[in-house]
């Protein structure tokens, strides 16, 4: 159904007008005391707060109607009321109702208000109070499952993609992202009032009982594809606004009540096609009115006035809060009016005031100046020529589901129903849904075979179809009977590890007739050994003692099976107990699959789920896996040598060895891993030296430090230059389980360059 905050909503706009009114009166008064300023701020954190909640949502909670139908059509040829002695009606008349502003309060003459001004405003409380446009989109689905709608794109794919469906190709697909189901489009109709002509028939000497109902001529309507509606219906009646569904919907009885909502009629009746068909509406309304858009930015009448519902704001004002705004928010590159008027248009203006909020964030204010830009966008987007439009709260859209449906007589021909494509792997049994009509208990003679799809369904089958139905009871005769049909042996896959396709060959004969429908089956490996293996090697891999798992599976039928239909069964050896299937494909940190110091090792099972049977077929079979200590890190980065001589010996000491502990999987602490760390006798590479004694290393706040002396002579001008290779490595051990970590390698290169001079600091330095 609808969407958006309700009708507190409108509520919050006209709240937010008053306080843009004060707000005004203090910006022209900004050079008055002090105490004006303070409260000036108010002001602005008044609007700002009042802003935050009006554009958390749209305005399409002033559009509804019933959310879903089923409409039953009769088989192409057949005269139901002939064979059944009833009519069945297959047209529907549906109320699609569309909130407005109320301006019955404000549609008298104000007391000092010249005519010229009650005119014009009287000509903006007409928009206000009226749907500007409402568009009628058909889109259809031949999915004859009995379960939820197939899935559709959301409002926000729609406005990502700027569709203009009143310029789209008839027949062309939309595709739903996420389960890469398509819709056809099929038809549009679309109304837009005559604001001119519907003023002019006011009645002004009664206008606080006019209900000022909109004029829809047939110049403004477009249509596009077949309109739908019922055989010999007039065509201006198939999709029009009615005044007597308005004034039900507002509650209007006599002189009681006021107009809160314009209702428009929808006759719709579906051609002889059974699937599904979505209704969509999608309205233009006026709740909030900006500058015309046939004026210039350069050229505003300062005099005219904008509507946030029926509050009235003059545009000098609005210009004096904006100029205001921008001067405070300068630094932080807020954007021009002319962004909205360039290529990029609203969607570019949007981009630059998140932008702009961004380097606000940083601010010690951060709080104040978002707000501030926040309200700067508002009404720069209220002074822009004809951007009021794009407002959300002046839009609606609402989907209306409705399932066509084929009657099954009980003298007719004999009908299959059944999906055009089968997805399943070539392990477990293989089981799919199908109906026939009309029902008519043993009379009913079905028969199905499976043949190589390469050779077509004249060739020797390579299986048999068996046929059981899908409830328990006899259907009712006539009506239509669900079945399910099991293959009586597995299928194989590709012989290259990629699927096979075959062809079902179903056959439903009744009183000497019958019908031939052939499906496709398309057959894929349950496991494909790289991706299995490419698995195994991550959990190997990324178990570790403190870490999370995080695996992502690529199934070896893609994106042809329904990911809800995958699960995987995670376990430890710690569980206290089963943790169950565990919906989809991959492991999110919602998932929490965190490895503890009291588990060892772990398993993975990834299943698909036959929807029919229940059985699940392993497509990553059970994998068990050894829970680690990861290996503490090694930086030299920040490594410093420093060498004293003392006679023929040289003592080295190096620092500014980073030594990260890793984490030892206690849930709720932070505690790290002991790191060992040993080193081998170090390889002098410099003439004339050699190691005395082995070296030393000690870490402290993760910081090592490694000495080690040298004995000999230098070269003839005094010189000790070369290189001194420390090797050995660093083990991470687990306190809580006794864990060690795999060797992580020390490969320390020590650089020496002296003179053969005493240097007697060394040791005061650094001890």
């Amino acid at each position: 159904m609808s969407k958006g905050g309700g009708a507190g909503k409108v509520y919050f706009v006209l709240y937010l007008a008053v306080v843009l009114e004060l707000l005004i009166i203090i910006v022209e008064r900004d050079e008055a005391e002090e105490h004006l300023h303070k409260k000036q701020k108010e002001a602005m954190k008044i609007v700002q707060s009042i802003l935050s909640q009006l554009q958390s949502g749209s305005g399409t909670e002033g559009i509804n109607t019933r959310p879903q139908d089923e409409i039953t059509i009769p088989p192409p040829g057949v005269n139901i009321k002939e064979v059944l002695g009833i009519d069945i009606k297959s047209e529907r008349r549906y109320i699609v109702e569309v909130g407005v502003t109320d301006v019955s309060s404000n549609s008298t003459r104000m007391e000092g208000e010249g005519q010229k001004e009650y005119m014009e405003r009287l000509e903006k409380l007409v928009r206000l109070a009226n749907v500007e446009d409402l568009e009628y989109q058909v889109f259809y689905n031949s999915s004859l499952e009995t379960g939820a709608v197939p899935p559709f794109p959301d409002n926000d794919f729609f406005k990502d993609k700027t569709y203009d469906l009143t310029k789209f190709d008839l027949g062309k697909a939309i595709i739903e992202p996420e389960s890469n189901t398509a819709w056809e489009f099929v038809g549009i109709q679309k109304i837009k009032m005559d604001a001119e002509a519907t003023f002019k028939k006011l009645d002004l000497a009664n206008i606080s009982t006019d209900l000022m109902h909109p004029v829809y001529d047939k110049v403004n309507k477009l249509v596009r594809g077949p309109t739908f509606g019922p055989n010999n219906f007039p065509e201006d009646s198939i999709f029009h606004y009615s005044i007597p569904e308005t004034k039900l919907a507002s509650g209007i009885h006599g002189d009681r009540g006021t107009l809160s909502k314009r209702a428009f009629v929808v006759n719709f009746q579906p051609p002889g096609k059974a699937g599904w068909y979505k209704l969509r509406f999608v309205s233009k309304t006026n709740r909030i009115l900006g500058v015309r858009s046939d004026q210039k930015v350069e050229e505003l009448d300062k005099d005219a006035t904008v509507n946030i519902g029926t509050v009235q704001l003059k545009v000098t004002d609005l210009m004096k809060v904006e100029k205001e705004l921008e001067r405070k928010l300068e630094k932080y590159d807020v954007p021009r009016a002319d962004v909205l008027t360039s290529e990029g248009g609203f969607r570019a203006f949007d981009e630059a005031i998140e932008k702009a909020k961004t380097i606000a964030s940083k601010e010690e204010d951060a709080g104040d100046l978002i707000g501030n830009i926040r309200l700067y966008g508002y009404i720069v987007k209220l002074l822009t020529p004809g951007q009021s439009q794009n407002f959300d709260q002046n839009k609606g859209d609402i989907e209306f589901n409705i399932r066509v449906m084929t009657p099954k007589p009980k003298v007719a021909d004999p009908v299959i129903q059944v999906a055009d494509n089968f997805y399943r792997f070539n392990e477990g049994k293989i089981n799919f849904r199908m109906s026939i009509s009309p029902y008519q208990g043993d009379a009913n003679v079905i028969r199905g075979t499976v043949h190589d799809a390469a050779s077509g369904t004249s060739s020797q089958p390579v299986a048999n179809v068996t046929f059981k139905r899908a409830t328990d009871g006899a259907p009712a005769n006539g009506g239509s009977a669900d079945y399910i049909g099991t293959l009586d042996k597995e299928l194989a896959a590709g012989t290259t590890g990629g699927p096979r396709t075959f062809k079902i060959k179903l056959t439903h004969q009744l009183q000497g007739k019958s019908e031939t429908k052939e499906p496709t089956l398309v057959v894929f490996p349950a496991q494909v050994e790289e991706k299995i293996r490419n698995l195994q090697a991550k959990l190997s891999a990324l178990s570790v003692y403190g870490e999370q798992l995080f695996f992502n599976f690529e199934p070896p039928s893609g994106n042809k099976i329904a990911p809800e239909q995958f699960g995987y069964y995670f376990k430890t050896d710690a569980d206290p107990q089963d943790r169950g299937l565990t919906t989809g494909l991959a492991a999110e940190r919602a998932d929490n699959l965190y490895f503890s110091a009291d588990m060892k090792k772990a398993s993975l099972r990834i299943v698909w789920t036959d929807p029919i049977s229940k059985e699940e077929v392993d497509i990553f079979p059970k994998y068990e896996f050894k829970i680690v200590q990861s290996e503490p890190g090694i930086s030299y980065l920040n490594q410093q040598v420093n060498a004293s001589v003392d006679g023929d010996m040289v003592r080295v000491r190096v620092t500014g060895i980073n030594v990260i502990a890793p984490k030892i999987g206690k849930e709720g602490g932070s505690e790290e891993a002991e790191v060992s760390l040993t080193l081998d006798a170090p390889q002098v590479r410099i003439p004339g030296y050699t190691v005395v004694g082995k070296p030393t290393i000690t870490v402290k706040g993760g910081q090592a430090q490694i000495d080690f002396t040298l004995r000999g002579e230098p070269d003839d001008d005094g010189n000790i230059r070369g290189t001194v290779v420390v090797k050995g490595s660093a083990v991470a051990i687990n306190p809580i389980n006794g864990a060690q970590s795999n060797p992580r390698p020390i490969n320390l290169n020590v650089q020496i360059k002296q003179k053969a001079e005493k240097q007697d600091n060394f040791y005061n330095e650094y001890d």
